[in-house]
């Protein structure tokens, strides 16, 4: 769904709103007087886009650097290591559970552009539309909680460096509890993403294989054919 007026799907909406609101109350919590002052001179027309448009800015900066260079590689390391006690065998290969894992073995897709893979897969037409949607879903769920973990590590950044150079440790409690916030947030989503990995995979498998093998070759994703089962 579009908001109109606005050219943003209320999926982006929601990732870059929920982002600047938190951004807006982090920052009141630290600089309260600083920050009242600056939503009061944008005023309640100004402020409110300001504040989506700090959320864009930050959620760009997230899905480029942790996102697709921190977080996803390291739910996808967890997953690997837990894959064999969900039935994955490594010498059959059968027993898939990871879609990232399934793209790479079964069409050789390289490692760095497993996510890219999936991606081109998830928005063709292999994927029907209502099963698109709820992953559409689940993953905006993720990224709050990682766009939680992002601005919450900003924050205690800050404070951290703040204290350091006045040399007055004064909010030792507000660093602690935020940076606890962080790593929180960002163990809930690595435990999700990888549980919505083994969703995805299971779907993946119910998909015509030689289309997909197609898709990723056609896309330059994929240099060889799908395994037929009796090759696996």
């Amino acid at each position: 769904m579009e908001i109109q007026g606005l050219g943003l799907t209320l999926r982006e909406l929601l990732r870059y709103g929920y982002t600047g609101l938190l951004c807006l109350f982090l920052s009141s919590l630290i600089k309260p007087d600083e920050t009242g002052q600056v939503v009061e001179a944008l005023g309640n027309v100004l402020a409110p886009l300001v504040t989506i448009a700090i959320g864009a800015g930050i959620y760009a900066f997230h899905r480029t650097i942790f996102n697709d260079h921190l977080l996803e590689p390291l739910a996808n390391w967890i997953h690997r290591q837990r894959e064999p006690k969900w039935g994955f065998d490594p010498v059959k290969k059968v027993g898939y559970n990871c879609a990232y894992h399934l793209l790479i073995d079964k069409f050789h897709v390289a490692r760095q552009n497993s996510i890219n893979a999936y991606r081109v897969v998830r928005d063709s037409n292999l994927f029907e539309g209502h099963v698109r949607h709820r992953f559409h879903v689940q993953n905006s769920e993720i990224h709050i909680l990682y766009l939680t973990f992002t601005v919450s590590l900003g924050a205690t950044l800050f404070l951290v460096f703040e204290q350091l150079l006045s040399g007055w440790w004064s909010r030792v409690c507000l660093t602690v509890t935020l940076g606890v916030v962080s790593v929180i947030s960002m163990m809930i989503g690595l435990l999700a993403n990888v549980a919505i990995c083994r969703q995805q995979c299971a779907y993946l498998l119910t998909r015509d294989q030689a289309q997909i093998g197609e898709l990723l070759k056609s896309s330059q994703l994929s240099i060889t054919k799908p395994t037929s089962d009796g090759d696996r």
